[in-house]
């Protein structure tokens, strides 16, 4: 498996050499072309105007269906319409957590579109004292968001876990002082794309009360939750009631997890990881909900069955395209694989077997106990090398 996860690498370092150059050679023409295009027609419609032909041109040599989605880099450039909210959205915070990312003032602007098109809904970025202040300047000047400035932990934890934790936990604090009772959690680098999504994320939880509420207050809703990897889940956005998500970002432990020599694929396929074996030792994308579920009583372990009775009982599930992010990491510019996992580029091991996320049925059918799946058939995966 290690040998064969070492050949798609150098694959796609060679297609990724082969495309920076193909995009330098487009780039110098569409530069001069851009000149003229912009001043006639505006960026938008010229991106439109060459995007449709080249897409066309791509389906013609490839077994592939080419679409392509235009996300304005500045909140100026979205539509002055009537973004309508319902009561719930009052109730709503959105914590941005992480580094700014100054590029195109991303982050920055990030924030202007929230204000755009969740006018009701209060914005908190928590992120570090080290940050660019002009960016800074500009959040609390121009947005009147609430920015944090957090200490740096003097431990990361592997795959940055405990920075995610630091940030995450003093937001969610923010939006509690503040008296919000619900928060969607996100990052600096990305941007949630789809309006209107509050009041429907609030009635989900309100349609389907927790039942045994003690620690927990309500459900905690989960995008992009793994079916057959117990408690990984996407790690990037969470939607639940602000002191369950304070809770949930309470671990301390998070910086403890370490891997001697490193956390990427190459060691990965080189010592044979198992999910198992990776549950035992903990990671980023895990340990979130396995320090939660075990705070409000639920005794963890690394089963797809009790996984997915701890989800029917104190969770919501639905695919991240629910949101419509816009993730400015890992090839976002091709999102919909990603987002979607109808298919996926060359991924070996059991994270290429079966990426199967739980929906909203297939949740649904775990909260009411009839799932038609047999849990014990897919158990296997759980002790196959990772890559």
């Amino acid at each position: 498996m290690g040998s064969d996860y070492k050949k798609i690498l150098v694959k796609k370092k060679i297609m990724r050499k082969t495309a920076s150059i193909y995009k330098v050679f487009c780039g110098f023409p569409l530069r001069i072309v851009r000149f003229c295009g912009k001043k006639i027609i505006g960026d938008a419609n010229f991106a439109c105007n060459l995007m449709i032909p080249y897409s066309q041109a791509m389906e013609n040599n490839t077994d592939c269906y080419v679409t392509y989605d235009l996300h304005p880099k500045k909140a100026v450039d979205v539509n002055n319409w009537l973004y309508y909210s319902g009561g719930n959205a009052s109730q709503c915070c959105i914590v941005m957590q992480g580094p700014l990312r100054t590029a195109d003032d991303f982050t920055l602007e990030t924030v202007k579109y929230y204000k755009k098109v969740f006018p009701n809904v209060s914005v908190i970025v928590s992120t570090w004292i080290n940050e660019d202040k002009k960016t800074i300047h500009l959040l609390k000047k121009e947005t009147n968001c609430i920015v944090i400035q957090n200490e740096l932990p003097s431990s990361a934890g592997d795959g940055n876990i405990n920075y995610q934790r630091v940030s995450s936990y003093y937001g969610m604090c923010e939006a509690i002082r503040q008296n919000k009772k619900y928060v969607l959690k996100t990052r600096t680098d990305t941007r949630i794309t789809m309006p209107g999504i509050f009041d429907d994320l609030v009635e989900l939880l309100k349609n389907h009360p927790i039942n045994d509420v003690g620690i927990q207050n309500e459900r905690v809703i989960f995008f992009n939750a793994y079916a057959f990897l117990p408690f990984n889940e996407s790690g990037t956005f969470y939607f639940g009631e602000a002191n369950d998500l304070k809770l949930m970002f309470s671990n301390e432990k998070a910086a403890e997890i370490k891997y001697k020599d490193g956390y990427n694929g190459n060691l990965f396929a080189a010592q044979k990881i198992t999910y198992r074996m990776l549950f035992k030792k903990g990671s980023s994308l895990m340990d979130f909900s396995k320090f939660f579920f075990e705070k409000v009583g639920e005794n963890v372990e690394c089963n797809i069955k009790q996984w997915w009775e701890i989800c029917g009982r104190r969770a919501i599930c639905l695919p991240i395209a629910y949101l419509r992010p816009l993730w400015l990491k890992y090839d976002f510019n091709h999102e919909n694989s990603d987002f979607l996992w109808l298919y996926r580029r060359s991924i070996m091991g059991s994270c290429g077997m079966d990426n199967t996320m739980i929906n909203y049925g297939m949740w649904l059918d775990m909260k009411n106990n009839v799932i038609s799946v047999d849990a014990e058939a897919y158990s296997y995966l759980l002790d196959q090398p990772m890559l």
